[in-house]
C-alpha cells in the first residue's frame, strides 16, 4: 500500500508508505519480539509489522479500528468475498431479491440509447431537494460521463425523506431514545442522504436472517463498512481525494450507488495474503508474526503490559478527525448494536479538535507507559500528513510523557515524519523561564539554516526548533501540555522575524507557515543542500552503475539524514540530469563521464577565451574551477564567464553576489532542467541570479564562436537568444 491509496477508509487513516515497519524492525533486530501500538491508527502498519516477523499488541478502543486490523490481517479471497455478497444478495424483501430491490433505487435511463441502466452516482448541491446530474456508464451503447438528471430521477429521489422507520432504526442501533448521546448520533446521521439511509438499513435488517459462519460475518462486516462510507455525503465532487475531517457536507457531492459500492468492496478487500494469527488480550500470539488486540484504551492496558517482554513501541499518531471518530461510532452501532459502542461513543460529544487539545490527549495516553517499560526501549512514531501543529503535538506530548528523543527524520515532500525515541532519563532543563526558550529557538533556527545552506519551509524549520527543545527537555518548563504547546508556538512566532536575523521569501501576514525562511547574515552558511545532493547523486552513479532509484535515494538520504533529508524531487532532478535509465538500471550518461567532462570544460574555456580575443577583449584565464574567464576592456572586467560542468550554483552566486561585470554561468544543456529547478525552489539563489547573472549553454557558446557576424556591440543581444527552459522529462510525464 502507498500513501493516499483507494483501499477502504483510506481517506480517514494516516497515509503511511509501505515499508516503514519492516525497515525499522530489521534495523532494530526486532523480528521474533513483542511490540506495542498504543493507538491502532493504522491497520496497514500493524499488519506489516506482524508480517515482518514481530508480534504486536494493539490497544484499540475503536471497534471499527479493530475490524480493520482483523480483516487486514486475514483478508478474504475473491471467492470468499463474493460468496458472502451472494448470500446477502439472495435474501428477500417480500417477493424480491435484496440485490434487485437495492439496485432499483438507482435506476435511470441512458441519455443515448434510452435503455434502463444503473447510475454510478447522483450529483447533488448542498440543501437541494433533488439531484441535478448523474454519473453513468451504459453497458449497452458505451455512453459514459456526467449527464443532467431526468424528471424520473428527481421523482425517485423525492420518495425518500428524513425521518420514518428506517431513520429511527438507524438511530436506535447506536443510541436508544433516552440516551443523552442520541442528539450527537443524529448529527452524524445527517451526513447521509435519505435514500442511503433507506438502502443501508434495509440491508442491515437482513443481517440476522443470514446463516453464515463467524468468518463470513467478519467479511460481510468489512464489505458493509466500505459501503457505509460510500453512502455518506462527504464525497465532494469533482474533488477525487479529499480527506474529510469534519461532518461538513460539501457544496456539491456524489450520492453513490450502494449496491455497486458493495460489489466494489468485495474486490477492494480481497487479497491473496496468508492469514496472521490474531488473539485477544491477555492471550498472546506466538512471538513471530501475530497480533494481539486489547479492546480498550492504552491507559487501561499500561498497568498489565509489564508482564509482557516488550522490545519496542511502534505507532502511527492519530490525527484529530471528528468525521472518522463520529462515523466510527455510527458504523459500529449499525454493525453490532449500541452495546458495541458503549465505551466508544463519547467521541460523539467532542467539539474541540485543535492542536493544543490534541497535545493534551496524546500526552494523557502516553504518560502511562514509561514507568512500566525498561530504559533503552526503542520507539518509532510516524506522523502522516505532517504539518507544524501535528508534529508539535506529537513531540511535546511524548516528551512530557517521559520519552527521550533520539532523532527525527522529515520527508517534507511526502508530509511524513519519522520520530525515534527511547525510554530513558530526560536531561534537566538548562533554564527556568521563557527567555531561555526564546534564546534556544533563535540559536537552533539559525544553526539549522546555516547547516542546510538554503532557505526552507516553515515545516522543516519548526520541526528543527521543536526537536532541539525536546532534546534539551525545555518543554518541562511549562506546567501542562496545553500551556507548553501554546507558549512554544507564541515564542517561535515572536523570534522568527527580521529583528532577530530571519528573512522570509513569499510570506504572508496571515500565517507564519507561508513562504520560505532564511537568514539576513549567511557568511558561515554551508554549501546549499541541493548542490551537495547533486554531487552525491553524481558520485553514486559513477561508482554504482545499474543502480535503482530506490538505491540512489537510500544512499543520498543516508548521507543527509534527519532534518536535512532531501526531497525526492531534487534527487530525481539530479538523477535525470546525470543519468539515463535502462533495463539494467540507472547509468551515468556517457557525456558525463568525468574524463569527458574535464576535457569539455577545458575546451569550453579555450573557446570562450578565443571568442573574447576575436571580439577585441583582453583575456584573464581562470586559476581554479570556481574562477571566471574574464574579458577585459581598458583593464576593467566587462564579462565574467564561469564555466561549469555541473549545476552547482552556490560557489558562483553566493561567493560573488555583487559582480563588477556581466556574469555568465556556462553549463551543458543537460544541466538546464536542474538549474531551473534550483532557481525555482531556492528564492535566495534566484534573488542573487536576478541581479545581473545570465545562464548560457555550451551549445550557444559554440554557435557564437562559429558566427561570422557577431560583434562586441551585438554580443549582449546574442547571448540572450538561447535562454534556459524547463523541459518535462518522460519519467515525470507518466
Amino acid at each position: 500500500m502507498t500513501a493516499f491509496d483507494n483501499s477502504p477508509l483510506a481517506r480517514y487513516l494516516p497515509p503511511i508508505p509501505q515499508g516503514m515497519a519492516a525497515t525499522w524492525i530489521e534495523s532494530r533486530s526486532l523480528k521474533g519480539k513483542f511490540l506495542l501500538d498504543p493507538f491502532a491508527a493504522s491497520a496497514d502498519l500493524i499488519v506489516e509489522a506482524a508480517r515482518s516477523g514481530s508480534s504486536i499488541i494493539v490497544a484499540a478502543n475503536n471497534p471499527i479500528a479493530r475490524l480493520l486490523i482483523e480483516i487486514s490481517a486475514s483478508p478474504p479471497t475473491t471467492t470468499e468475498a463474493h460468496q458472502v455478497l451472494s448470500a446477502l444478495a439472495a435474501t428477500r424483501i417480500r417477493d424480491e431479491r435484496l440485490e434487485l430491490h437495492i439496485r432499483a433505487l438507482y435506476d435511470s435511463t441512458c441519455p443515448n440509447c434510452q435503455a434502463q441502466i444503473q447510475i454510478q452516482a447522483f450529483l447533488w448541491e448542498r440543501e437541494a431537494s433533488h439531484p441535478f446530474a448523474r454519473l453513468l456508464h451504459c453497458p449497452h451503447c458505451g455512453e459514459s460521463g456526467e449527464f443532467p438528471a431526468t424528471e424520473s430521477d428527481r421523482q425517485n429521489a423525492s420518495r425518500f425523506s428524513t425521518g420514518g422507520l428506517h431513520y429511527a432504526r438507524a438511530l436506535e442501533r447506536v443510541a436508544s431514545i433516552n440516551d443523552p448521546d442520541r442528539s450527537h448520533v443524529e448529527e452524524a446521521l445527517n451526513v447521509y442522504p435519505p435514500r442511503a439511509v433507506y438502502a443501508l438499513l434495509t440491508i442491515i435488517n437482513k443481517l440476522d436472517a443470514l446463516n453464515i459462519s463467524p468468518r463470513e460475518e467478519k467479511i460481510l462486516a468489512a464489505l458493509l463498512l466500505h459501503t457505509f462510507d460510500r453512502g455518506n455525503t462527504l464525497w465532494a465532487y469533482p474533488v477525487a481525494r479529499e480527506r474529510p475531517r469534519q461532518l461538513t457536507v460539501p457544496p456539491v457531492y456524489g450520492e453513490n450507488n450502494l449496491w455497486l459500492a458493495l460489489e466494489n468492496a468485495a474486490d477492494a478487500w480481497s487479497a491473496p495474503s496468508p492469514a496472521l494469527q490474531i488473539t485477544h488480550w491477555p492471550e498472546l500470539p506466538s512471538s513471530e508474526g501475530g497480533i494481539c488486540l486489547f479492546e480498550g484504551r492504552i491507559r487501561d492496558l499500561a498497568g498489565q503490559i509489564e508482564k509482557t517482554d516488550l522490545a519496542g513501541i511502534l505507532m502511527a499518531f492519530p490525527r484529530p478527525n471528528q468525521a472518522y471518530w463520529a462515523l466510527s461510532a455510527l458504523w459500529a452501532g449499525w454493525l453490532w448494536g449500541h452495546t458495541a459502542v458503549e465505551h466508544f461513543k463519547s467521541v460523539l460529544r467532542r467539539r474541540r479538535f485543535d492542536w493544543g487539545w490534541h497535545t493534551t490527549a496524546l500526552q494523557a495516553a502516553l504518560e502511562n507507559l514509561p514507568p512500566t517499560l525498561p530504559n533503552g526501549l526503542p520507539i518509532l512514531g510516524l506522523v502522516g500528513e505532517a504539518e507544524p501543529g501535528f508534529i508539535g503535538a506529537a513531540l511535546i506530548a511524548a516528551t512530557k510523557a517521559g520519552f527521550y528523543l533520539e532523532n527525527i527524520e522529515l520527508r517534507s515532500d511526502e508530509k511524513l515524519a519519522q520520530i525515534h525515541w527511547q525510554i530513558g532519563q530526560l536531561p534537566t532543563p538548562s533554564g527556568t523561564d521563557n527567555l531561555t526558550i526564546s534564546e534556544a529557538i533563535q540559536s537552533v533556527a539559525r544553526t539549522y539554516l546555516l547547516e542546510r545552506g538554503e532557505p526552507c519551509g516553515y515545516l522543516q524549520l519548526h520541526t528543527a526548533i521543536l526537536s532541539a527543545l525536546a532534546l534539551q527537555n525545555l518543554f518541562q518548563l511549562a506546567e501542562t501540555p496545553l500551556d507548553c504547546y501554546n507558549q512554544t508556538q507564541q515564542a517561535i512566532q515572536a523570534v522568527l522575524n527580521f529583528r532577530h536575523g530571519f528573512l522570509r521569501f513569499g510570506g504572508s501576514e496571515k500565517s507564519i507557515e507561508v513562504g520560505q525562511w532564511w537568514l539576513s547574515e549567511t557568511d558561515t552558511a554551508s554549501t546549499p543542500l541541493a548542490d551537495r545532493v547533486e554531487i552525491a547523486v553524481a558520485r553514486h552513479l559513477i561508482h554504482n552503475p545499474g543502480c535503482s532509484l530506490e538505491e540512489v535515494e537510500s544512499a543520498v538520504c543516508g548521507e543527509f539524514p534527519g532534518l536535512l533529508r532531501p526531497s525526492k524531487d531534487v534527487i530525481l532532478e539530479c538523477l535525470e540530469s546525470y543519468g539515463e535509465k535502462s533495463e539494467a538500471g540507472w547509468q551515468l550518461r556517457e557525456v558525463d563521464a568525468p574524463s569527458k567532462r574535464r576535457a569539455e570544460l577545458a575546451s569550453m574555456v579555450k573557446l570562450i577565451s578565443g571568442l573574447g580575443e576575436n571580439l577585441g577583449f583582453s583575456i584573464h584565464l581562470p586559476e581554479s574551477d570556481s574562477d571566471p574567464c574574464l574579458w577585459l576592456k581598458d583593464e576593467l572586467p566587462r564579462y565574467a564567464f564561469y564555466v561549469s560542468a555541473s549545476a552547482v550554483l552556490g560557489k558562483f552566486l553566493i561567493e560573488h553576489p555583487s559582480p563588477p561585470a556581466t556574469c555568465l554561468i556556462v553549463i551543458p544543456g543537460g544541466r538546464a532542467n536542474l538549474v531551473m529547478f534550483k532557481l525555482q525552489h531556492d528564492p535566495y539563489l534566484r534573488q542573487i541570479a536576478d541581479e545581473g547573472w545570465q545562464f548560457v549553454k555550451y551549445r550557444h557558446i559554440r554557435q557564437l564562436a562559429d558566427s561570422s557576424i557577431l560583434s562586441a556591440d551585438s554580443l549582449d543581444a546574442q547571448l540572450e537568444l538561447d535562454p534556459l527552459t524547463y523541459a518535462e522529462t518522460q519519467l515525470r510525464m507518466f
